[in-house]
């Protein structure tokens, strides 16, 4: 079973929004939220607190491998405003989300449901599932070059220039348009995967070796293998999903 969840932030920009909404996340991010002196993040950690707890919400007692949401290798995401999350939530009391030494969440009060958080640009986004899993959305914005050669392996990178048309200098400064979507879509599968085992950024991501054909993310110095999922997401947006290891 996974569900994925999807919010666009700005109608939290509204004062009575944001309100209401802050009154249903659990403490600890409700805390974190008033702490913070900027905006957007405000507004971003407090989608992220509502998805997961109207994902709670909606699990209920469906934690059971049905209604799987992806048998593609694109789906789409539940789309969830930020009025029917408050609406849903209102009378219910919020989700007890804990995290591990690592900062992964989990819900304390759910046993059996696994969550995933993750946000970027104007959107927020939620996963759950009855096995560990990891989602991340990243908006699109200029990338230098050097920045992408941080991050893929060496059959990566063989692969994404096998497909160019004319041959690509590792000299200029940014990534055009057609490499920067490719490095996004590379950039969300990883941050999936390390969400998703727990190891989180102190990860090489050379280490992680993406195909997108077989739908799996392998670990090249454990030989572990995880399920992967690009979604198709908003206009201008990356977003994957990594959950599963898979037994090779």
């Amino acid at each position: 079973m996974i569900k994925l969840y999807l919010m666009e932030v700005s109608p939290l920009l509204d004062a009575k929004y944001f309100e209401q909404g802050l009154a249903l996340v659990e403490p600890e991010r409700r805390e974190k939220i008033n702490k913070s002196g900027q905006e957007k993040s405000r507004v971003l950690w407090l989608a992220a607190g509502l998805l997961a707890a109207y994902a709670a919400a909606e699990a209920g007692e469906q934690i059971s491998g049905q209604n799987a949401t992806f048998d593609s290798s694109y789906a789409d995401c539940i789309s969830v405003s930020a009025e029917a999350a408050i609406q849903r939530l209102f009378s219910l009391a919020p989700a007890k989300i804990e995290r591990t030494p690592d900062g992964k969440p989990y819900y304390a009060d759910r046993q059996g449901l696994f969550l995933s958080l993750s946000h970027s640009g104007e959107y927020a986004a939620c996963a759950v599932s009855d096995a560990p899993i990891g989602v991340d959305i990243q908006k699109h914005q200029n990338v230098k070059y050097n920045v992408w050669k941080r991050i893929s392996c060496p059959g990566e990178k063989a692969a994404f220039f096998s497909q160019k048309k004319q041959p690509v200098s590792e000299k200029k400064d940014y990534l055009h348009e057609e490499e920067l979507t490719e490095f996004y879509r590379f950039w969300a599968a990883k941050e999936a995967c390390v969400k998703c085992t727990g190891a989180g950024l102190s990860k090489d991501f050379r280490e992680l070796f993406t195909d997108f054909e077989k739908r799996e993310i392998r670990d090249t110095v454990t030989k572990e293998c995880w399920k992967l999922y690009s979604v198709k997401g908003p206009e201008g947006y990356s977003l994957a999903v990594c959950t599963g290891k898979i037994k090779l």
